[in-house]
């Protein structure tokens, strides 16, 4: 069982699920999965982890919940939104327990496979994840997420075409394009952070 403090290390590891369980006199555990499959269990519920998955990428996950709201429409199950590769789908996997209980996981848009026959999902084409709504739900919850990832990479203002930038000028600015200038401006504000920390060390 590892501690909040760990997790940092597991980031590094950079994780690609996180799935809420119950576990029998433990009760509400968060399994977080790696790049690497490599399977940690914390003693904390699932938006716990999500909130330090967050502000791991210098992002404030209530503010990515509002923006992803604004642009997708409002719904109660959404895809979450670190960086283009970090967008995660809201898979259902297992039944609550009570009304505070987590019931669905999240997996990283890239690393997720259907498997329709069996009904489950895949991770990485090798890990099997067990599921409790139809693989059609799955789909669309899928779609919301490649919108936003499209919407990403798309986006004139992480284009290094300058001449489509100013084409674009006349362009009314969408919800999506200031959600992910935010974004790109907090990645540069970690970057640079990162730049600091290895020149302290020095």
């Amino acid at each position: 069982m590892e501690r909040m403090k760990d997790l940092k290390k597991v980031f590094k590891k950079e994780p690609i699920a996180f799935i809420p369980e119950y576990v029998k006199d433990k009760g509400s555990l968060t399994k977080v999965i790696t790049k690497d499959l490599e399977v940690f269990y914390f003693n904390n519920r699932l938006n716990t982890v999500l909130k330090e998955m967050a502000k791991n990428h210098l992002v404030d996950i209530n503010v990515v919940k509002k923006y992803i709201g604004d642009i997708l429409g409002g719904s109660r199950v959404l895809p979450l939104f670190f960086d283009a590769e970090n967008i995660l789908v809201p898979i259902k996997v297992r039944k609550p327990i009570n009304s505070n209980d987590s019931c669905y996981g999240y997996i990283n848009l890239d690393y997720l496979k259907l498997d329709e026959k069996k009904n489950q999902i895949l991770i990485d084409n090798k890990l099997e994840i067990n599921v409790t709504q139809r693989i059609e739900t799955i789909k669309e919850y899928i779609k919301k997420a490649e919108i936003i990832k499209e919407g990403y990479i798309n986006t004139p203002f992480i284009s290094l075409n300058e001449r489509n930038t100013y084409e674009l000028i006349n362009r009314p600015v969408t919800k999506l394009d200031m959600a992910i200038l935010r974004h790109e401006l907090l990645n540069i504000k970690k970057l640079l952070l990162k730049l600091k920390n290895k020149k302290d060390r020095k």
